[in-house]
């Protein structure tokens, strides 16, 4: 799960943050650092991830589903966040949810070039947006991908339209996969014959690792890597070459499809 907190409470610590409620989540990890439950308390953490920050996204990793909420102080709209050049993993400081194009100040459309988000992505291409990540929400964390050394704050103002939702990540029966901390998109254009409702797949050898609904627009295909759990067993790794297929919804038809397809990379 890709996450963030737009509200902290004064504990900040790894150890009184995620307290003995949370015993389900295995690991913490965020740009650079993370933390390993190594108790089946929740109480005993190692790693040099020692305590959650504001600015910051974090991968947490569950062995069950649970509900995990927070009560604490707002963040504030008006946060900065010190981007690096390449890949930041940070957060959202609102509750609400707000098109990329309107909460990412203008200046800085094209600097930052590429969203990753859980199971989604944009990129900046000809002046727009991309994909399917259409915007960004409170709760969720994000690596965003910059040309250039910047010091962001999100344009939020309440007035705007707070609707703007992401479309829940479908997959295709018996074709499923499971999110993964680890992954890339791969954006297509275009598929010769390719219809509305038909999707397109991604394999390593005989293992599916993404999917995505065709929307007669550019779409972005997950492909999903492995990062250690069992239940990544099979996916992609560096220099990978994922394989395409198309699956036709009208006949149930698949399709080996070819391309240009660019070795996998996390």
């Amino acid at each position: 799960n890709l996450v963030s907190f737009y509200t902290l409470p004064d504990e900040t610590s790894i150890n009184g943050f995620f307290d003995g409620s949370s015993s389900i989540i295995s690991d913490v990890i965020t740009e650079s650092s993370a933390a390993f439950n190594v108790s089946e308390d929740g109480y005993t953490w190692l790693g040099s991830l020692i305590d959650i920050q504001s600015t910051k996204g974090y991968w947490l990793n569950s062995s069950d589903a649970q509900v995990f909420s927070v009560e604490g102080y707002p963040l504030g709209s008006d946060l900065v966040y010190n981007l690096h050049v390449g890949p930041n993993l940070i957060s959202f400081p609102d509750s609400g949810s707000y098109a990329l194009s309107e909460v990412i100040p203008n200046q800085f459309q094209g600097i930052v070039y590429g969203i990753l988000g859980e199971g989604l992505s944009a990129v900046y291409d000809n002046g727009q947006w991309e994909g399917s990540l259409d915007a960004l929400e409170g709760g969720s964390g994000y690596w965003f991908k910059s040309y250039s050394d910047i010091d962001l704050t999100f344009d939020i103002d309440n007035s705007l339209s707070r609707q703007i939702n992401n479309p829940v990540v479908m997959q295709l029966l018996d074709f499923e996969y499971e999110q993964s901390s680890q992954q890339a998109f791969y954006f297509i254009k275009n598929i010769e014959s390719i219809e509305s409702g038909d999707w397109i797949l991604a394999f390593n050898n005989d293992v599916v690792v993404g999917s995505r609904l065709w929307n007669n627009q550019t779409v972005d295909v997950p492909a999903m890597g492995k990062d250690g759990f069992d239940f990544t067993d099979g996916y992609c790794e560096s220099g990978d070459i994922p394989q395409f297929k198309l699956y036709k919804h009208t006949t149930g038809e698949l399709l080996d499809l070819y391309g240009e397809v660019n070795p996998w990379a996390s």
